[in-house]
């Protein structure tokens, strides 16, 4: 921004420079200064008005994240977390958590988005968070290298870009231990991403249409203030999670969804930069 500002001066004083001197030969009584000031001046001004303007946008965004940080403290708040999508399950998930008024928070595998392009604009449009989960969900070819991983994590960040969605929270498939190890973290450090894991694991991938036994493992692993609970984007998951949403609700829980501001870490690696 400085850099075109003075750009934007230079032009201006060498166009006030060229016509003074063109006026000065033409008519030399007519050489006014003011014709070099005035516009000076006046971009001076605006300058001068626009840097405080954003120093108090700034001010009150620190402000409002310091109170959704105090809130935040003295909540219990359960983050429901789904992967693997989108499926054509996806839409019935988004109307269960519709009508309890929940926004959850969905790690997508790029090479699924092909043809549910409409599914990702209703999770935005529906308000919920979206993240990475690679593209090909192919444990194998992610950890090739760190910059294999980094590399199929970016790709998937710029497909979601092109459908009008910016983010840059990421879940490793099967979680961040034991693969990810410090030479892959540095690489997602230095894309400026984030990883998250999770508290609760619902096992739904192991219990599949055992709902009370999906729902039970939840329930036994409720001892935070705050929880993220790993879910898929299944069949299974649109039977379970009714019973899921009432199990928090009756604990007392309010419903997030991921919140970059609040820097809620939840890495198995316990990496404070992720």
């Amino acid at each position: 921004m400085a850099k075109t500002i003075w750009f934007v001066l230079l032009g201006i004083v060498s166009l006030i420079f060229s016509s003074s001197f063109d006026v000065q030969k033409t008519n030399p009584h007519h050489y006014n200064h003011s014709m070099i000031s005035h516009p000076i001046q006046e971009i001076v001004q605006q300058k001068q008005a626009f840097i405080p303007q954003k120093l108090q946008e700034l001010d009150t965004k620190k402000k409002i994240i310091e109170q959704e940080k105090a809130q935040w403290a003295q909540q219990k708040i359960v983050y429901l977390t789904f992967d693997d999508g989108p499926t054509k399950y996806t839409p019935q998930i988004l109307d269960i958590l519709k009508q309890n008024d929940i926004k959850a928070t969905f790690f997508l595998v790029g090479n699924y988005i092909k043809g549910k392009e409409s599914t990702v604009k209703r999770l935005k449009d529906d308000g919920d968070e979206i993240g990475l989960h690679s593209m090909t969900h192919n444990e194998k070819l992610l950890f090739l290298s760190p910059e294999s991983y980094i590399n199929e994590y970016k790709q998937e960040q710029s497909l979601l870009q092109s459908l009008g969605v910016q983010t840059n929270i990421s879940r490793t498939p099967y979680g961040s231990k034991p693969l990810l190890t410090q030479a892959y973290r540095d690489q997602i450090f230095f894309a400026h991403m984030k990883v998250w894991d999770w508290t609760i694991d619902s096992n739904d991938w192991r219990y599949k249409d055992q709902t009370n036994l999906i729902i039970n493992q939840v329930s036994s692993q409720i001892k935070r203030q705050h929880e993220v609970v790993l879910m898929h984007d299944h069949g299974y998951t649109v039977k379970s999670l009714p019973g899921i949403i009432k199990l928090f609700k009756d604990r007392g829980y309010t419903f997030q969804k991921y919140n970059p501001d609040l820097d809620f870490m939840v890495n198995f690696w316990k990496d404070p930069r992720l």
